[in-house]
Formats: C-alpha cells, structure tokens, sequence
C-alpha cells in the first residue's frame, strides 16, 4: 500500500480509516501526510479521531476498539426491526451490517440513489445478494421514501459537538421529511465519530470536489443534520439523544 491508496472517495470512512491505522503500523509516522488526510476528509469524525490517536501515540488496539463498539451499536440496533419498512441512504458499512444480521425481521428498505458516487445503488445491490426486498429511489423522491416508510435509519460521517449530524448528501432533507410525517429518524454511529471541534459552522470547510463545468458550482458530499431532527443515536452506549452525544 502506498499513500495515494488512502485517498479514496468511494470507500466508506471505516475503511478509510483501517487503511490509514494498517499504512502507519508499517511505515514511519509522517504529520504532513496526517494533516493532510485530516484536511482531505474533513467532515469524515472517525478518520479525524484515527489521525489524531495516530499523532498522539494511541495506536494500542485502535483499530480493535473501534471494531468492538461497531458491533456493540448494531447489537442495540436489534429492537428497531420488527416486520419494518425502512428508509435509508448512501452506503453504510453499520447500516449494512445491522440490515443483514435482522434481515428475517426487514419488509423492505427504500434505498436513494445518493449521487454523484451513486453508492446507494451499490449497497441496494449487496442487500438484494442477501435476500433482502429493495426499492430504490432518486435522490429527489425523498417525499416518495418518508410515505412509504416506518422509520429512517442512516450511518454517520461526523457527530458535531451540537449532537448534530455530517452524512451524506441528502441526509438533511430526508430527515426534515421524516420529521414532517411524525416518523423515527435515528443514524447509528460510535463515540469515535464525536467530534468535539466540529461545530456546525465548520461545515462550509468540507471539500468541495471538482465537477468538470463552466460555472460556479458547489459538489460537497456531505450535508448537515441539526440534533431537532435526529430521534436518537445508536452507539456502543444504546439510544442516545443527541444533546447526550457529549456526556
């Protein structure tokens, strides 16, 4: 593996991240590459908390800790799958796991697209292989996925300090959705993913990647959530509100 293999847009955060811990356990610590891959995946909590435990010296387990509240969180998961329709988006390797280890309990998922990556088609496809029924939508027709659906569950890019959410583009919308048709919108997360410099302020510093065109434009990836909008966390800790994130 070499440094440009830790740039990655189409990988999920967690696997940037594993990549990152696996790089430096084998090579020298460099702060220009970590403040680099910092200023890179702005926006992205778990690879600012390994970056940042990397440069520290906190590298002990790093990874291992990380893997054991993954699944603690997808284990408190369990009691939201009852017979369910759920809607979600872009592809989260939690959501994914939490969806295949309750699939008996799952009616179906409605799935958005999630452009530009279009990762949402990717992880309908991996829900399909193991027998679960999906519906896949554009990303525009989120009224369409908030009627149909009992609940909204999504992953996580970063909990800011506010207990409000980055994820990804069109988070925001399909929980002001959810919220208007009075239906549970949760993401599930780890305590690693907290940042506690993140303010929602700090939203207008995530990339804004190139798109071959003429004219001003914006292509963040990522959007913000306020905490008003987010029934509950899921975490290595359970239901957690989101004015609780930081206790």
């Amino acid at each position: 593996m070499n440094v440009k293999d830790l740039y990655d847009n189409k990988a999920s955060g967690t696997a940037v991240a594993f990549k990152i811990i696996d790089f430096f356990s084998h090579n020298d610590i460099d702060e220009n590459i970590i403040k680099d891959l910092k200023k890179y995946y702005f926006g992205i909590g778990l690879i600012n908390y390994v970056c940042d435990s990397i440069i520290s010296g906190r590298t002990k387990n790093l990874k291992e800790g990380i893997e054991k509240h993954d699944k603690m969180a997808i284990e408190h998961a369990k009691p939201l799958f009852n017979d369910s329709v759920i809607g979600t988006i872009s592809f989260s390797s939690q959501v994914l796991k939490a969806f295949i280890s309750n699939r008996e309990k799952i009616k179906s998922v409605y799935i958005l697209e999630s452009m530009p990556e279009r990762e949402g088609i990717d992880f309908a496809s991996l829900l399909v292989k193991n027998g679960i029924d999906v519906v896949l939508l554009h990303d525009a027709s989120i009224y369409e996925l908030s009627l149909n659906v009992d609940f909204c569950i999504v992953g996580s890019d970063t909990v800011a300090y506010n207990g409000g959410l980055i994820h990804k583009n069109g988070t925001y919308p399909m929980a002001l959705s959810m919220k208007y048709f009075k239906k549970p919108f949760y993401s599930i997360t780890i305590s690693e993913k907290i940042n506690r410099n993140f303010l929602e302020s700090s939203y207008k510093n995530i990339k804004n990647h190139d798109w071959n065109i003429d004219i001003p434009y914006i292509n963040r990836f990522f959007d913000y959530t306020p905490p008003d909008l987010i029934d509950y966390y899921i975490n290595e800790n359970g239901f957690v509100k989101p004015s609780d994130v930081n206790i």
